[in-house]
């Protein structure tokens, strides 16, 4: 365990220390270059000064003027051979050619200076290094340019990262976790912003969770109202029906009224106990499917488009129903087939325009029936505020079974077609 504790250590000291590493590397190659450029102007202004300013200066024509002045500075100052000073101070005011001489130095020679006491022969030599600095400094200028080149491109992407990750972070914190963060490279910065980026998707992911929550909640909330709506008016108008002046002499239609109330309270309490399962088909969980039947599709609508129709008439609607084809076999969740209904009845109360017909017909097609709703659109309908979460819950009910629910709006007509899976043993009778 020590030996491995041992070999990792190394492994993650280097993975954290790349930007240094490779600031190390910059910086020598920078020093390198700085090195070599400085070198190199210097000896190319030693060349130059060579080339240009010796040449001119060791020209025969230059080193005898210089030879005549040395003369005429000597004659006039009386000055022997062996006064050096008075020598020295010529030398420091004449910058460029100078001569050596010892005064033992015999009298020939191509370059001679006559002094006060004797005459001695002399040797040029070139005495300017006025660009000397020049150079020096022009090298040093150029040597510091070049390592700044190298330096700077690495450094200006270390605080362009660093910038480009801060407005990114600045912008996240601002609460827009759709701004995704990204450093190209492999760098600690790099994987500092994959970290972050990683931290802004798990925030984005639960948040988006939380907010499908709240709005499952919400149509949850939307969805059972809706659904206990119409049992409740119903139940009612039921009531009120029996409890009014129309039935005082006529038991058995106050009796007909009690009965279907109380059929809207077991509705009402039945939707009521299926909060949970309302619950998961919001929610988008994973539910148990409705266990669905075969049953006699002619009694079952007929039955619904009656009481429908019924119920429709009782307040005020006028309704054309046509009767139902005989011989259906429908595959279906009763319970959710009525909320169905319920939702299209709901629509129809709260939208469609009661001084004209509700028809209400079904057709059947060999592998499916469809079940149509077609009224008139009132007039106030758009000032009337809606969800649409009638229509939402009964496409969502008719998917459960297999079904589906179309509605559509033309001008001031509104359509709504059910259609409902026929069994498969039927299809195949049918085709037969």
């Amino acid at each position: 365990m020590n030996n491995a504790r041992s070999e990792k250590a190394p492994k993650i000291a280097l993975r954290h220390s790349r930007i240094g590493m490779r600031l190390l590397l910059v910086l020598l190659a920078a020093m390198v270059l700085g090195v070599a450029v400085y070198m190199g102007v210097t000896r190319l202004g030693a060349w130059a000064q060579d080339s240009i300013v010796y040449e001119r200066l060791f020209s025969e024509d230059y080193k005898q003027n210089m030879l005549r002045d040395l003369q005429n500075y000597v004659s006039d100052n009386h000055i022997s051979s062996s006064d050096y000073m008075q020598i020295s101070v010529w030398l420091t005011n004449n910058v460029g050619i100078g001569f050596f001489y010892d005064q033992n130095a015999p009298a020939q020679g191509d370059y001679t200076i006559a002094f006060s006491d004797r005459t001695v022969s002399v040797l040029p030599y070139v005495t300017s290094n006025a660009y000397d600095q020049q150079i020096a400094l022009v090298a040093a200028v150029l040597a510091l340019a070049a390592v700044l080149l190298v330096i700077a491109p690495f450094a200006r992407r270390i605080s362009s990262d660093i910038a480009r990750l801060s407005a990114d972070m600045a912008v996240i914190a601002g609460g827009d976790l759709s701004r995704e963060v990204r450093l190209k490279g492999k760098t600690e910065l790099a994987e500092l912003a994959q970290s972050f980026d990683q931290m802004r998707r798990a925030i984005a992911a639960r948040m988006q969770r939380e907010s499908e929550a709240v709005r499952a909640n919400q149509e949850l909330v939307a969805a059972l109202s809706h659904d206990l709506r119409t049992p409740l008016t119903k139940l009612s108008s039921y009531l009120e029906l029996a409890m009014g002046d129309r039935f005082c002499n006529d038991g058995a239609g106050m009796r007909a009224c009690v009965e279907r109330a109380a059929k809207a309270s077991r509705e009402l309490n039945e939707r009521t106990e299926e909060l949970f399962s309302y619950f998961l088909v919001f929610s988008g969980e994973a539910a148990e499917p409705p266990v669905l039947e075969v049953v006699d599709g002619t009694r079952v609508l007929s039955a619904l488009l009656d009481e429908q129709a019924e119920f429709l008439r009782l307040r005020g609607f006028s309704v054309e129903q046509q009767a139902v084809p005989k011989g259906l076999r429908l595959r279906v969740y009763l319970p959710g087939l009525s909320r169905v209904f319920d939702n299209m009845t709901s629509n129809i109360l709260r939208y469609a325009d009661s001084q004209r017909a509700v028809r209400t017909y079904v057709v059947a097609n060999g592998e499916r029936v469809f079940v149509h709703f077609d009224n008139s659109v009132r007039e106030d309908a758009d000032r009337r505020e809606g969800t649409n979460i009638g229509c939402r819950s009964a496409a969502r009910q008719a998917r459960l079974m297999g079904g589906e629910l179309r509605t559509e709006r033309a001008g001031n007509r509104y359509y709504a077609i059910l259609e409902l899976p026929v069994p498969e043993a039927e299809t195949t009778r049918a085709a037969r």
